[in-house]
């Protein structure tokens, strides 16, 4: 079965919002992965930074054990403390930045244990300065096993900056790559959403808004869905679309039965009808009385229209009188609409709304004249959009 013009529409839009979302979801994904790597990269150079500080506070550290045998004094002794302590804390660091990476954990605990020693070779000669000579402290400080622990402390500290710079450069290569890629899926999405909005907004330009109302009218009006069979059909179509258009205007406008009857009059035009009346059963059972009627004279109370007007209005389905004979054989002499020449085919169509059945739109016509299949379809159309107007 082909598609509807609402149901193309309908497709549209929801095609355009899966493909939205699932752009989003790509921007997600690479978006995630360059907060990952912006986090691996601020860990780098906290590793780095954590790194220079053990280096500064060992080289003070060395400093203060060397002002401190020169002149011994309690101060010099807690601001060694104070560089071993700021040592302590950058190893921290760097533990935490490094639990992924066994390779540079491993030279983290070394690096620690070198600056254990080193801090305690700077502790044993300040208190070989206290009980022997500062001399012998000096030697102390300066001998080999001492030079060789810092040296290994400098060449681990070179060796955990070599490998955070390769970290560093690898994530910015990585992040690079994602936000180029960040960049491409958002321009993609940027585009095709533009033209997906364009589609989206084609009922906006008037010969396609045009289009698709003829569609929705032929749908409604056959209830089929089906296009016409023949042009003659199709033509028919046309000619009920502005009649159509001209009464959902004039419903949005009516503030009372009487002007939604008056509509319902004008907008059976092309039915080209010798009676058109909008008739309204009485609350008591009594005759139908017209709200609205072309031509004028077809007013007051319709005594013969009783009957046929409460069937309809009870079943809420139509009644189609085929010819006079038929229409005399089942209702009897109806003089109303002879005076004014519909001595033909005779249509009541219920107006529905909310359920309920309002009224009834009566379609009479000359004796030479049938009601084929579209004109009884648009003429339920009518019915349905004047008893949807009454009823709000």
């Amino acid at each position: 079965m082909p598609l509807t013009p609402v149901q193309k529409f309908a497709i549209t839009i929801g095609a355009a919002l899966a493909v939205l979302g699932l752009f989003g979801a790509a921007s997600y994904y690479y978006a995630s992965h360059l907060v990952a790597a912006d986090r691996i990269v601020q860990r780098a150079n906290a590793n780095m930074a954590a790194a220079l500080r053990v280096v500064v506070a060992r080289a003070d550290g060395e400093r203060l054990a060397k002002a401190y045998i020169v002149r011994p004094d309690s101060a010099t002794r807690r601001l060694l403390q104070g560089a071993q302590v700021q040592v302590e804390d950058a190893l921290d660091v760097m533990r935490r930045g490094t639990e992924d990476n066994p390779r540079e954990f491993e030279r983290v605990r070394a690096l620690a244990s070198g600056a254990a020693q080193q801090f305690d070779a700077f502790r044993a000669a300040m208190l070989l300065r206290d009980r022997a000579s500062a001399d012998s402290a000096r030697r102390a400080l300066s001998s080999e096993p001492s030079a060789q622990v810092a040296d290994s402390l400098m060449a681990l500290v070179t060796q955990i900056r070599e490998e955070e710079l390769r970290v560093l450069g690898e994530q910015t290569r990585l992040q690079n790559a994602h936000s180029t890629s960040v960049q491409r899926v958002i321009l993609a999405a940027m585009v095709l959403a533009f033209l997906l909005a364009g589609v989206a907004l084609q009922p906006m330009r008037a010969h396609v808004a045009t289009r698709l109302t003829t569609h929705i009218v032929r749908q409604h009006a056959s209830g089929t869905g089906e296009p016409p069979a023949d042009e003659a059909a199709s033509a028919r179509a046309d000619l009920y679309l502005p009649a159509l258009q001209r009464l959902s205007a004039d419903l949005a406008t009516a503030s009372d039965p009487g002007s939604v009857a008056q509509a319902l009059v004008r907008a059976a035009g092309p039915l080209q009808p010798a009676v058109v009346a909008v008739l309204r059963s009485a609350a008591d059972g009594g005759a139908p009385l017209p709200l609205a009627a072309s031509p004028p004279n077809f007013s007051g109370v319709l005594d013969e229209l009783t009957a046929p007007v409460a069937a309809v209005v009870r079943t809420g389905e139509a009644t189609v009188v085929a010819s006079r004979e038929a229409r005399e054989r089942q209702w009897g002499a109806q003089a109303a609409l002879d005076s004014c020449g519909a001595r033909g085919a005779v249509l009541l169509a219920p107006l529905v709304g909310e359920g309920s059945t309002l009224g009834v739109l009566l379609v009479a016509h000359a004796p030479e004249h049938r009601f084929d299949e579209d004109e009884l379809q648009f003429a339920a159309t009518l019915g349905r959009f004047g008893g949807s107007a009454m009823a709000s």
